[in-house]
C-alpha cells in the first residue's frame, strides 16, 4: 500500500475526567461532571494531524455513535469526509479497544 494514496488513522476513547478535579476521596464520590475526550491521530500523505474531539456527559454519552461522530469530523477537517472524487483511495484505522 503506497503511502500517498492512503490515509492512516488512529483513535482511542482515553480515560474519562471529572470537572471539576478533586483531590480530596470524598468529593471524588459526589457528583460530577464528567468530559469525555477521544484522541484521533490523522496521517494523510506527508502531513500527521493529531486531534482531540471533547464533550461532556450533559452533551452526549461515550457510545459508538459519538465515537463515529468524531471520526466524520477529523475526515471533515482533513477534506476528506465529503469530497471523494479528491480523497485517497484508501482509509486506514486502528483502535486500540476504543469504547464504542
Amino acid at each position: 500500500m503506497d503511502r500517498e494514496e492512503a490515509i492512516y488513522l488512529t483513535f482511542d476513547m482515553q480515560k474519562t475526567l471529572p470537572l471539576p478535579k478533586l483531590s480530596v476521596g470524598e468529593a471524588f464520590y459526589l457528583r460530577q461532571l464528567w468530559l469525555h475526550n477521544v484522541g484521533v491521530h490523522m496521517i494523510k500523505q506527508t502531513a500527521e494531524l493529531p486531534m482531540f474531539h471533547i464533550w461532556t456527559e450533559n452533551e452526549a454519552k461515550r457510545g459508538p455513535n459519538e465515537v463515529c461522530s468524531a471520526l466524520f469530523a477529523s475526515l471533515n477537517v482533513a477534506d476528506v469526509g465529503t469530497d471523494f472524487s479528491n480523497s485517497p483511495s484508501k482509509l486506514v484505522t486502528w483502535s486500540d479497544s476504543c469504547a464504542g
